[in-house]
């Protein structure tokens, strides 16, 4: 039996991002399968719902991944320096539909990516995710992103900080706050 994995597996994404600036599709190819379903699930989320939008931010992603890899620095983390182009895609995003009076939320489709492996086992995931999406699209796009940058990517308050471009103390306030207003929201969740 022989093993037909490719090699570009074993290496690591700060390794992939720099044969990404000297223009290896296969490098790139790896990185989107690693990242592309964490992507789409940060901008689905971000905002609030909008699947088409967040597809579209996930292809912007990849273009600006391909077009500025060369700029990666390679003592950071290319996980941190991915989040950071996509959470100012987002931030793009909403200046631009509150300059235009829009907004980027769309309740209108189907909700195909509703699922997220690691709350698979909670007792009527269904209906907190639901509730849970219902409130994170109601606060400030700047502490939802603190949020799911935080539990659902799983970043640190450090990396948090980077990618948002604000201090520590900012990330641990702004999350401290949403997380309090999401508990008392979502308190009928709680288990007895």
């Amino acid at each position: 039996m022989t093993n037909t994995q490719s090699p570009i597996v074993s290496e690591t994404d700060e390794t992939l991002v720099g044969r990404i600036a000297q223009s290896d599709t296969l490098a790139f190819d790896e990185i989107y399968r690693r990242y592309s379903n964490r992507l789409l699930h940060y901008f689905y989320r971000m905002l609030g719902g909008n699947e088409s939008l967040a597809q579209d931010l996930l292809q912007e992603t990849c273009i600006r991944l391909i077009e500025k890899a060369y700029t990666f620095r390679e003592d950071g983390k290319f996980s941190t320096w991915l989040f950071t182009i996509a959470h100012n895609l987002c931030l793009n995003t909403f200046r631009a539909n509150k300059k235009f009076g829009g907004s980027v939320t769309d309740h209108s489709g189907s909700d195909t990516l509703k699922e997220y492996p690691a709350w698979d086992d909670q007792i009527d995931h269904d209906r907190f995710m639901r509730s849970l999406h219902k409130e994170l699209v109601g606060i400030d796009e700047k502490k939802r992103s603190v949020f799911l940058l935080r539990f659902q990517e799983h970043h640190s308050i450090r990396e948090i900080s980077k990618i948002m471009d604000c201090p520590e103390g900012t990330v641990k306030s702004r999350l401290f706050h949403t997380t309090r207003y999401l508990s008392g929201r979502l308190r009928d969740y709680k288990e007895i």
